[in-house]
């Protein structure tokens, strides 16, 4: 299991690390929902591989797209803001 992980780690530190394995999940998810299979039961196989678990993947997207929400609706709120200057 630690070999498998070497190629995610990063000298950077565990977060960029995080996200190497974060980047991957996506690639592995991607790959196979384009393949038809069930991406699922591949990514789940991957991530066992690894060492992972598969639920906090699920948990960093649900993250990243809150982060993204937020981001957007910080800078219309500054656009709007500068406008009414």
């Amino acid at each position: 299991m630690q070999t498998s992980r070497k190629k995610l780690e990063s000298d950077h530190g565990d977060p960029i690390t995080l996200l190497n394995a974060f980047k991957e999940w996506l690639e592995v998810k991607q790959e196979n929902s384009q393949e038809y299979r069930s991406s699922s039961n591949s990514s789940r196989k991957w991530c066992q591989r690894k060492g992972l678990e598969e639920q906090r993947s699920y948990e960093m997207t649900k993250l990243r797209a809150q982060f993204k929400d937020l981001l957007q609706v910080s800078l219309y709120l500054s656009y709007i803001c500068y406008i009414d200057i």
